[in-house]
């Protein structure tokens, strides 16, 4: 199981593998991420028990998040992270058939899928972080520095 957080701004994606779909874990798996980049205005979110329940709109009033749950049994409503969990289990199983371990096929779709520009011509992690980040491909293309 997986919880799968897509940033709406910069589409950067936070993926967290869950041995469970309590609120408990999903509230662990949210203050994670937001150690990381801040607390949200607003968290959408599928209408999961998880993310129903009393713990978890606690969780989301102490940190003065504003949580909007999708319309029920109507998944493409946030479309945002409903589009990135088709092409994570794609890219992920594309990565398994290739013998890779479960967390190698994860991480390699995370680093290349962060990392990809996007239509404005700036990749995720850009967006995110203000600046192109260093990867392997990087290393090797010249990189031209605007002034």
């Amino acid at each position: 199981m997986w919880l799968v957080c897509v940033d709406a701004f910069s589409k950067y994606p936070y993926i967290v593998q869950l041995s469970n779909t309590t609120s408990t874990d999903a509230v662990k798996a949210f203050t994670s991420i937001f150690a990381i980049v801040g607390l949200p205005e607003t968290l959408v979110s599928a209408n999961g028990p998880q993310f129903t329940s009393l713990q978890f709109k606690k969780f989301c009033l102490k940190n003065g998040i504003q949580h909007v749950t999708t319309a029920p049994f109507h998944p493409a409503s946030n479309g945002l992270a409903d589009r990135f969990v088709r092409t994570f289990k794609t890219s992920v199983k594309k990565n398994l058939d290739d013998g890779m371990s479960i967390s190698e096929a994860v991480i390699k779709f995370l680093v290349t899928y962060r990392s990809m520009p996007n239509s404005n011509n700036k990749s995720p992690a850009e967006l995110l972080h203000g600046r192109t980040i260093r990867t392997l491909l990087t290393q090797i293309l010249p990189v031209t520095k605007s002034s």
